[in-house]
């Protein structure tokens, strides 16, 4: 049947018709693949869908904050000042699970007080398994975070968007960020082991040394330690070519007890990416 005569039969314009057939095929639209902004203190956030996850299992997604001049945002542990973004994900269908990922974060100094975090844009890639792989995921995002400045402001955001296994035009960034998640590495005890971090025997106050290959020494360190406790990295020290150490200073404790009941987590930044190893303490040393 001719389009036109159809067209014109129900009333429709020439031209009019030629928008319609044209939007019909057109592919999926770009915006489909990220939801609307959502605006919230000196901040906005949105989330933005990257098709199927890198290795296959399940599908890739990330929720990007975009920050104002001069304010920042937090890593899952903010050091000493600020609170770490929290993500709930409870009104989705199709969800087996979610896993939120975190980019290797930066040092700032708010006030004299050391934060570990993110200045103007961070996107926090999101690990999504499906319950059904065969049908999309209907993802639903609640987002609680820190802006801050000179004051932190609370941030929140409820974000929606349907997930399916087609490459996106928006994948980009949500792959970049994905690729500055700190990798998993290996660690040694006593500084034996061609790790790319080793720890020697505590020293004096809980205190201990992490010896790095870093050339130039070039990186930072972040010590995450279990409820209770709290430690310092120092800046880095060159110790030979191509490698640094960090000392690295006990802050807190609970009363009475010498040693973490659980690993820490350390995290070493360096233009050559950023790893990260558990370590456990105890009076001989540190184990992988």
């Amino acid at each position: 049947m001719d389009p036109s005569r159809t067209a014109r039969r129900r009333g429709l314009p020439l031209t009019a018709w030629a928008v319609l057939a044209a939007a019909l095929l057109l592919p999926r639209a770009a915006a489909a693949d990220v939801s609307a902004w959502v605006r919230s203190a000196q901040s906005e956030a949105r989330l933005v869908g990257a098709g199927p996850a890198p290795d296959g299992r399940g599908l890739l997604a990330g929720v990007e904050i975009r920050l104002q001049p001069r304010f920042v945002t937090y890593w899952r542990d903010p050091g000493d000042a600020g609170v770490p973004p929290t993500f709930a994900f409870s009104g989705s269908t199709n969800l087996a699970g979610a896993t939120v990922r975190y980019p290797a974060p930066s040092r700032f100094d708010e006030a004299g007080a050391e934060a570990f975090g993110y200045a103007d844009d961070v996107v926090f890639p999101i690990l999504v398994v499906p319950a059904d792989a065969s049908k999309p995921v209907d993802l639903a995002v609640t987002l609680d975070y820190a802006a801050c400045h000179d004051i932190c402001l609370p941030a929140h955001a409820d974000l929606r968007l349907t997930l399916d296994r087609q490459p996106t035009p928006d994948a980009g960034p949500v792959l970049k960020a994905l690729a500055a998640v700190p990798r998993p590495s290996t660690v040694g005890a006593g500084g034996t082991a061609p790790a790319v971090l080793a720890v020697t025997a505590p020293g004096a106050a809980g205190g201990f040394t992490v010896r790095a290959a870093l050339p130039d020494a070039d990186g930072s360190l972040f010590v995450e330690a279990p409820e209770g406790w709290a430690y310092a990295a120092g800046p880095a020290v060159p110790d030979g070519p191509g490698r640094a150490t960090f000392p690295v200073k006990q802050l807190d404790a609970p009363k009475g007890e010498a040693r973490p009941p659980a690993p820490l987590t350390l995290t070493l930044t360096s233009p050559a990416g950023a790893v990260e190893v558990p370590v456990t303490l105890d009076a001989a040393g540190a184990k992988p």
